[in-house]
């Protein structure tokens, strides 16, 4: 009677360990594909948005004194305003996703997409030019660079158009 219990006993404890380790070997090939997916779909989110961030600065382009405003939502990476370049850039270093050809710039719509390795992950770089646009950006009123990092928090962008200088629109962008 108690080697029945016991075998019983046994038997059930060998039952629950290789289940566990079934799932611990299904977890284990399905978590870097859910992390890929992740991944993905930000850098397609951050595209649409970035998308209509350049949508906001030209309709605040076509009228002097136009001030418009745009909340962002930065999950990941980091948002760069470069007033000295003239561009937007977001960077995601650590995607598990490779989302074009390493080292080979793709266009999508108005923005660069560049994707270069780093260690066993991907650095994921989208950039929005305006160099060659008659725009001058600004941050604060200065030609300065701003780095937004991601936070729980949206950031509440003001677009202003503040004119011409020289011969170029002036848009200020303000960022509370």
């Amino acid at each position: 009677m108690i080697n029945k219990k016991a075998i019983v006993w046994v038997s059930t404890v060998l039952y629950v360990l290789i289940g566990m380790a079934v799932i611990g070997m299904l977890l284990a090939v399905i978590r870097p594909k859910i992390s890929e997916m992740k991944d993905s779909l930000t850098i397609d989110q951050t595209i649409e948005s970035m998308n209509k961030f350049d949508e906001i600065m030209l309709r605040t382009r076509q009228a002097t004194g136009t001030r418009l405003s745009y909340e962002l939502m930065l999950s990941r990476g980091e948002f760069s305003i470069n007033a000295v370049s003239e561009n937007i850039t977001w960077i995601m270093k650590d995607s598990a996703y490779r989302y074009s050809q390493e080292g080979a710039p793709v266009k999508m719509g108005n923005i660069d997409v560049l994707t270069e390795k780093n260690g066993k992950l991907w650095t994921v770089i989208l950039t929005r030019d305006y160099s060659g646009s008659n725009l001058n950006i600004s941050v604060f009123g200065t030609d300065i660079d701003k780095v937004l990092t991601a936070s729980k928090l949206p950031y509440n962008i003001f677009l202003e158009n503040n004119g011409l200088k020289g011969n170029k629109q002036n848009i200020d962008i303000v960022i509370e």
